[in-house]
């Protein structure tokens, strides 16, 4: 922690940093009343790599920012002054290519803005005081516990000490509030690292689409589903899009899902500028059952705890409630791209979480509930070891020969005779009758089948699926008409 540096240079030094610091307070001060994406708050213009460095770490190290403030100013402030301060406060102590008499001139500067002139009175002190105290304040952030140090809520620092141990813990920590080196990965599979503060698309190739930004911890997913030429790929998170180009550039036909629009023309705005808007299909929502895929894609909604060294912000959004909530919606998210998986296909789950409940525990309980897939194998990239962003992948593989073989004992069961895949239109589970999915719901709603084993079996998903399937595809004369045609042999309720 640079607490006790002294530069003497800075590219940001002249009358014109007040205007970075004026853009930089703005956009902390709209994250402190509203807690959007910082990223999103950043303003364009030659001076945002600059900006972006102070509200980052602003933002990464809030916690430790304001328990020092806090013992330099009597009344905790509001609004811009407190902006200012963070803005100031955070050069001074955190940014070690800023000199501190840049950081007070500029930050003074700025606050000279201000409506109420005694804000930059109260700016100029304040900074002053954190210049001359270095060694208190080190010793003030000394005493306190490495939660506080490192600007990390309690709970989910507590959640690394117990797996981590101390030292990982710790380790972590520092790893997430370094910046974040930029990658970009190219359609040969490789991935470079980029200059610090290098504009993306100032680079030869952007505009061509000749490779897109990326981290090598992404590698995890796109190894794991192993695209080929040709085979038909499910993406069922699509956006913003990095796995979907990498699996076309490898010659997938892939289909790319996004149910959020701000999040879709994100996608689409990729697969233009990398030329493969003609070779993926993009849709806004999952495709009907009865359309599988070869291989299925599901990079999940997470927590991020992975990247908070890309985005800080995240470890201030995160709570257990936040947590739970995100593994249910995963849960929901894997059993319905289950159940476009073809038999004998592959599914793929990863998140860029290193929380088990969000990785290895999702997966375990997924098996649990869907017995006809199994684990090939599974991978995981922690920070402080792997030395890239924290991401989880694991590949599951749906087992043709079970599926049939459940097929017919379902069958038995209802008094249908079923033939595996052959004849879906004979067979009552959902998992092979992906030409016929109304008619076998609507045999299994009477076939009097209780809730429970209606639940039971594969490829149905839950109750609320179910029942969801039967609301979409049932127009009750349709329906037995259908069925009057498609099962003959079955029996009457």
């Amino acid at each position: 922690m640079p607490l006790l540096r002294k530069n003497i240079s800075c590219p940001h030094a002249s009358a014109d940093g007040a205007a970075s610091r004026r853009q930089a307070a703005f956009a902390v001060a709209r994250w402190l009343a509203t807690r959007e994406f910082a990223a999103k708050l950043l303003p364009d213009g030659e001076d945002r790599a600059f900006v972006q460095d102070i509200v980052f770490t602003v933002v990464r190290r809030l916690r430790a920012l304001r328990k020092v403030l806090g013992a330099f100013v009597p009344k905790w402030p509001k609004g811009e002054l407190e902006a200012l301060l963070y803005v100031g406060a955070a050069q001074i102590l955190y940014m070690d290519d800023v000199p501190d008499f840049a950081a007070v001139s500029a930050t003074v500067e700025a606050a000279k803005f201000c409506e109420n002139p005694s804000i930059a009175r109260v700016v100029n002190g304040t900074l002053r005081n954190l210049t001359r105290r270095r060694a208190e304040i080190a010793a003030l952030l000394a005493a306190e516990p490495p939660e506080v140090r490192e600007s990390f809520p309690s709970a989910l620092y507590a959640r690394w000490r117990e797996r981590f141990g101390e030292d990982g813990a710790a380790r972590l920590a520092a790893w997430h509030n370094q910046p974040a080196q930029t990658f970009i990965a190219r359609a040969d599979g490789t991935f470079a690292p980029l200059a610090r503060g290098m504009r993306v698309d100032a680079l030869p190739g952007y505009a061509q689409g000749e490779f897109i930004v990326q981290d090598p911890a992404t590698a995890l997913a796109v190894a794991a589903i192993d695209p080929r030429q040709g085979e038909t790929i499910l993406d069922a998170c699509a956006a913003p899009g990095g796995k979907t180009i990498q699996m076309a550039w490898r010659g997938a036909r892939v289909t790319a899902c996004e149910v959020n629009p701000k999040r879709a023309r994100t996608l689409a705005a990729n697969l233009k500028r990398t030329r493969l808007e003609n070779a993926v299909v993009t849709i806004a929502e999952l495709p009907q059952a009865e359309t599988l895929f070869d291989k299925v894609l599901v990079d999940a909604p997470c927590s991020n705890t992975g990247v908070i060294r890309r985005r800080p912000d995240v470890r201030w959004n995160w709570s257990v409630e936040k947590l739970a909530a995100l593994v249910r919606m995963q849960a929901d998210i894997l059993d319905a791209a289950a159940r476009r998986v073809a038999p004998g296909g592959l599914l793929v789950y990863s998140t860029c979480s290193i929380e088990p409940e969000e990785n290895s525990a999702q997966v375990a309980a997924f098996l649990r509930r869907n017995p006809a897939f199994s684990l090939l194998k599974e991978s995981e990239s922690i920070p402080f070891q792997s030395g890239m962003d924290g991401a989880y992948a694991a590949a599951l593989r749906r087992d043709a020969a079970r599926q049939d073989a459940t097929c017919r004992r379902r069958a038995a069961k209802l008094s249908f005779s079923c033939s595996g895949t052959e004849n879906p239109g004979e067979c009552p589970n959902l998992a092979c009758t992906s030409r016929w999915t109304g008619v076998a719901l609507e045999i299994v709603r009477e076939s009097g089948m209780n809730d429970v084993e209606r639940a039971a079996c594969e490829g149905f998903g839950d109750r609320a699926g179910i029942e969801t399937k039967k609301k979409d595809y049932f127009v009750e004369m349709e329906a037995k008409s259908m069925l009057a045609r498609r099962v003959p042999t079955a029996r009457s309720v």
